[in-house]
């Protein structure tokens, strides 16, 4: 969301700390909010529907603000780039694959190294993937994305894309973290995999899966 700088704006600053019910009474500065709008919704649901207007000085325009709604797909392309530029195998695992041991091992090595949340990476899986929406699934996955952050030996083993480097890479996970950075190391005499939706297997009917799962909101 973005925020007013104005210092004179006083909803401006409530909303960008998260004060809906104390903006909500600041009638000049919030068009389209009740009296009671602040304990009628939830606090997510203000932020999702607000729409306002912040009083700028007399010899500017006024600046409106929106908040902005994403599929668990274009938040994760926020980290991990267009979807076109993963690995193509990692986008039809995603899709097609029935969720098993392997395959989220596979899937959490790419999602966990490439630094995208664990919750946004379960959603992201689910709504690519519906057979992914269950509770073992769900533990099984969690528990995977847990054990790639908790344990030296599970990262210095991975072997994943790096969205960034470009590369297939392995982490060098030092035995005296102290003294060595962790970072990504590219393994040399492997080649960079195919990408995009356009070399998977099935790119039909990803592509028109795609169509619909960017308007699922988070």
């Amino acid at each position: 969301m973005f925020c007013c700088t104005d210092a004179t704006c006083t909803t401006s600053r409530f909303l960008c700390a998260g004060d809906i019910s104390t903006a909500a009474t600041t009638r000049p500065h919030i068009h389209g909010l009740s009296n009671t709008s602040h304990t009628c919704h939830t606090r997510q649901q203000q932020l999702h529907l607000l729409i306002y207007k912040c009083q700028a000085p007399a010899n500017t325009q006024s600046l409106t603000v929106i908040t902005v709604a994403m599929s668990p797909l274009q938040a994760s392309e926020q980290y991990l780039g267009s979807i076109n530029t993963w690995p193509s195998s990692i986008i039809f695992s995603l899709f097609a694959e029935t969720p098993s041991p392997r395959v989220i091992e596979y899937l959490t090595d790419f999602l966990s190294g490439n630094a995208l949340p664990k919750t946004l990476a379960y959603k992201l899986y689910c709504v690519c993937n519906p057979k992914a929406a269950n509770e073992l699934v769900r533990q099984l996955f969690y528990t995977r994305f847990s054990l790639w952050h908790s344990s030296d030996t599970f990262r210095r083993l991975s072997l994943y894309y790096d969205v960034r480097l470009k590369k297939l890479v392995r982490r060098n996970v030092s035995y005296l973290p102290e003294l060595h950075e962790e970072t990504p190391v590219p393994v040399p005499g492997l080649q960079a995999p195919r990408l995009g939706v356009q070399n998977t297997p099935t790119p039909l009917i990803i592509n028109a899966a795609l169509q619909v799962i960017r308007r699922e909101v988070l």
